[in-house]
């Protein structure tokens, strides 16, 4: 019987909320395309576990002063979200926390090509989301996506955005269908999406 268990890489993300007028805001940031993994794709700061972080709070800020210069003094961490699995092995855990409007961000270019924010009340909006399946290792596998405006959010990022939608709507006391789930929707119902 083979017992053999790939190894699960620690990683974890900053869910940075920021206050503006218009409502609250989500930090994501678009990778460099010089990156040799995932380049151009959608993310929030964040990285792997090195061994001095404490904690994974002290790996997304670390993470996010060096991706984006967010000084750590205009961060207040709130809480975490249920971590997430990749498919390539990384097991990421969302650090959900609120950074001062007057913080300063500034993109490290080597690794972030852009930072935009995208609003609360879209990520929370069940919509806006679609799934959609993406061939990994021969198989096909069905993740979440959320477009907005000329970014496509998709992966890990935006199962990670489901789940802070969830969790939001468990804290705010609002009605969960049994539609609005973490599970991935069967094959059947995603034919049905994408035939529509």
């Amino acid at each position: 019987m083979n017992t053999f268990k790939p190894l699960v890489r620690q990683a974890a993300v900053l869910v940075g909320l920021v206050e503006r007028p218009s409502g609250d805001h989500l930090i994501l940031t678009r990778r460099s395309l010089a990156l040799p993994d995932h380049a151009g794709q959608i993310c929030f700061p964040g990285g792997v576990v090195d061994p001095q972080d404490s904690h994974h709070a002290a790996t997304a800020l670390r993470e996010a002063q060096e991706e984006v210069g967010l000084d750590p003094q205009f961060v207040q961490v709130a809480h975490q979200l249920p971590s997430y699995m990749t498919g390539t092995g990384f097991e990421v855990t969302p650090v959900v926390a609120r950074i001062d409007p007057a913080a300063q961000l500034v993109p490290c270019f080597a690794e972030v090509r852009e930072i935009f924010e995208i609003p609360v009340a879209t990520v929370l909006t069940s919509t806006a989301y679609r799934f959609f399946r993406h061939p990994h290792l021969g198989r096909q596998r069905l993740l979440w996506a959320l477009p907005y405006g000329p970014y496509y959010i998709w992966g890990a990022t935006a199962a990670i955005l489901v789940r802070f939608r969830r969790v939001n709507r468990r804290q705010s006391g609002k009605y969960i269908s049994p539609q609005d789930s973490l599970a991935m929707p069967s094959a059947s119902s995603v034919s049905k999406t994408e035939s529509s």
